[in-house]
């Protein structure tokens, strides 16, 4: 580590949970390794080739919190309604008014919810393009109506500074690590900085997470793990968002597409999962509609070559999601025509006690 390196200034502040204020920040070395091994199993590229790599920042992992939220509160919107009309039978204003409100508030309450989870960027992502040496971000302040070029950050890889960042998630002192890419100014303070990676379990992982970022852009083939594990980006498929809603993903699965489990324990797996996709059925589909709505994000033509080819001696391993042999869709159609089985009898059913 040079005496540059060594000197950054580490950001002691305290960390308040707002918007926009960063935690901590613990310094990396840019020039020479911060740990040992680099991570290649954390599906922290979309996709990896001689030339670019697209960082996964995790807002994927997020969606459809907004829609499962809003069908909870949906579920008493017909609550409402027949309370309103039960009191317009009795001739109740008071009654009638509050349940028609209230119908009406949480109607739009819960549109505005799902509004939100829908067609958004499916993965927020970070260019790095080795082949000019540049990271290309995002910029959250970037003014949407400007061309794509204007929305984006363009820094010299060998330009940034790049820092661990402590979050505290919890009172009690739970906490978890971002990865930031950061611009200081000339007094050493951070001017601006880049999420790489979001929401990390530890700190050696997001140390882990840079290195294997710092190697690939230092061309360091021969220190880039065997294997990568990719993860997904843009918009899913339908049977990639009905996996991709469990978290069944996140699953080690070899070519047949089934867990290196034995068989009792991966027939009462699927089991236990075709039940939770039939009984969660509204939240399964509040997933694959915010996933099918989806928008893939795009960077500007200039700074994504398209000659990169495979990185010698390293194997590229397809987001899990991805890995759907044909028993795999014809067990989550089953799945879907016994939901849809079991949530038209639960609908008979309470038209009945409306009846």
């Amino acid at each position: 580590m040079s005496q540059t390196e060594r000197a950054l200034p580490q950001d002691r502040r305290n960390w308040t949970q707002l918007l926009g204020t960063l935690g901590p920040l613990t310094y990396l070395p840019q020039g020479s390794p911060a740990v040992d091994s680099a991570e290649g199993e954390m599906g922290t590229f979309a996709h990896l080739d001689s030339e670019v790599a697209f960082v996964t920042i995790g807002v994927r992992v997020s969606r459809e919190l907004a829609i499962m939220t809003a069908l909870l509160f949906g579920a008493f919107i017909p609550v409402f309604a027949w309370l309103g009309i039960d009191s317009y039978h009795d001739h109740s204003e008071i009654g009638t008014a509050f349940g028609l409100a209230a119908t009406v508030l949480l109607a739009a309450f819960c549109y505005t919810l799902i509004r939100t989870d829908l067609f958004r960027v499916a993965e927020g992502l970070v260019l790095l393009n080795r082949k000019q040496g540049v990271l290309v971000a995002a910029n959250p302040l970037a003014d949407p109506r400007k061309p794509l070029r204007d929305r984006f950050v363009v820094w010299r890889w060998a330009d940034c500074q790049f820092a661990t960042e402590r979050v505290i998630q919890t009172a009690a002192g739970g906490q978890t690590f971002h990865l930031r890419a950061v611009q200081l100014n000339a007094q050493g303070e951070v001017q601006q900085a880049v999420l790489l990676g979001a929401m990390l379990p530890t700190e050696q992982t997001a140390q882990a997470v840079y290195e294997l970022m710092r190697r690939y852009m230092a061309h360091d083939d021969a220190g880039l793990p065997r294997k990568i594990r990719l993860a997904p980006a843009g918009r899913l498929s339908l049977f990639e968002a009905l996996k991709h809603s469990f978290l069944t993903y996140i699953i080690q699965v070899n070519e047949r597409g089934l867990p290196n489990w034995s068989w009792p324990a991966i027939a009462l797996f699927y089991a236990a999962l075709g039940a939770g996709i039939a009984v969660g059925l509204p939240f399964v589909l509040g997933k694959v509609a915010a996933e099918l709505t989806a928008v893939d994000m795009k960077f500007p033509p200039d700074f994504v070559p398209r000659t990169g080819k495979r990185i010698p001696g390293v194997t590229v391993i397809p987001a899990q999601c991805s890995i759907l042999p044909t028993w795999e869709k014809a067990f989550y159609t089953v799945a879907l025509i016994a939901g849809i089985g079991v949530w038209f009898k639960i609908g008979l059913y309470v038209a009945s006690l409306v009846g």
